[in-house]
């Protein structure tokens, strides 16, 4: 039997969408249904595992957690979609390294620095959304 592990998954309604965060490794996915998201979530993380290296695992996971709400004056944010997330990263020196399921993920190395961004894609075609 496989063995399995429970992480925390923080849920957050933006317009149309929703959010997921995996706060344990910063990994996080949305979609159109709180299903969905979530579903997506589990997909990031085990693609996360799977590429990650033991070292990157230790360096993000994080034991304890606690989540709770802040307020703070953020001024205007714009949320980026996964296509235009993808290319700001290509235009950075990012190659996809990957693509698996519904994610997709951009690394750069930098000296001994390997850099690796998540983002996710949709289904419809194989570019990014």
């Amino acid at each position: 039997m496989q063995k399995t592990q429970q992480f925390t998954a923080a849920t957050e309604r933006k317009d149309d969408m929703y959010a997921v965060l995996c706060p344990e490794l910063d990994v996080a996915s949305q979609r159109e249904t709180v299903e969905m998201a979530t579903e997506n979530l589990k997909e990031a993380i085990e693609l996360f595992f799977e590429m990650a290296s033991q070292q990157e695992i230790r360096d993000r996971m994080h034991d304890e957690v606690f989540v709770t709400r802040v307020e703070i004056a953020a001024g205007n944010l714009r949320i980026l979609s996964g296509k235009e997330a993808c290319h700001i990263f290509s235009q950075h020196g990012f190659q996809e390294e990957r693509q698996g399921g519904s994610h997709v993920i951009m690394q750069k190395k930098i000296g001994n620095l390997l850099l690796r961004c998540l983002s996710r894609i949709t289904r419809k075609s194989s570019r990014a959304d």
